[in-house]
């Protein structure tokens, strides 16, 4: 049960750290697009360097490499955010989506460049599908050996702070819920974690805050400015994003957000 419990919250690290970080992760992507093409033009592989020119092969690998870059982080992103698929179901349902659309696009490429010649549908979707799964495996491992390398952060950080990608001493905003996710508001940007809400008001029980809604939580610290019209509370947080408080937080939420403060 407990083997279990670490394994799930190791997953869940890794899915909440390419979600969050997903331009550093196209970045990855595309990096080692480039390199990959880089690579494939200057061996040739697969009789390339003999039958295609320089400059052909440039735009030949070019095509094939980027177009498989480009099904794959579609795939791995749509299951990872989407779906929320375990580690082995994620790898073997995305290899098999990648290879189903990747397949028929790569034959077609070949007959359009290689007129001469003509490549098996079978043997070369089980061929892409394997190497699929050990790329998916690859870049899965590295994520999850990043969400499990320790981070130093100081004694004064709250526990849920440190769940977050951005810098240490960013200031607490506002948490709220969307869907199975929670997006977390801070002094330096935004960002969603896979978490309950519930989850995540346990662990600010120590943060000069207060929930204002059934899915929103605010700081103390991220309020700007408070309207209240009709009964209404409307406040406005560091960001300028404007959020209400719901009826039954209304009273609460505003001689909290009052106290102490000249708003």
């Amino acid at each position: 049960m407990l083997e279990n419990f670490v394994d799930e919250r190791i997953l869940q690290l890794a899915r909440r750290e390419r979600i969050t970080k997903l331009p550093t992760y196209i970045i990855g992507w595309v990096g080692g697009s480039v390199i990959a093409i880089t690579l494939c033009v200057l061996i040739g592989p697969f009789g390339t360097d003999n039958s295609l020119s320089f400059i052909t092969r440039i735009g030949y690998w070019g095509v094939v490499v980027l177009s498989a870059s480009i099904i794959m982080l579609g795939v791995q992103v749509i299951l990872a955010k989407v779906l929320g698929l375990k580690l082995w179901h994620e790898a073997l349902i995305g290899s098999l989506i990648f290879a189903t659309l990747y397949v028929p696009l790569l034959i077609l490429i070949n007959g359009w460049v290689f007129t001469e010649t003509s490549i098996a549908f079978g043997s070369t979707f089980v061929s892409v599908f394997v190497i699929s799964l050990l790329i998916y495996s690859v870049v899965w491992l590295a994520h999850l050996n990043m969400a499990v390398t320790p981070v130093k952060v100081g004694k004064n950080i709250s526990v849920f702070q440190r769940r977050l990608s951005q810098p240490p001493n960013s200031i607490l905003w506002a948490i709220m819920a969307e869907d199975h996710y929670i997006r977390v508001i801070t002094s330096t940007g935004e960002e969603m974690i896979l978490m309950r809400f519930s989850d995540a008001l346990s662990e600010v029980v120590d943060i000069d805050g207060i929930q204002i809604h059934r899915s929103i939580w605010i700081a103390r610290a991220g309020v700007k400015q408070i309207v209240r019209e009709s009964g209404k509370l409307t406040l406005t947080l560091q960001n300028d994003q404007k959020v209400s408080a719901s009826r039954g937080f209304t009273k609460a939420a505003h001689d909290f957000v009052t106290k102490q403060t000249n708003m």
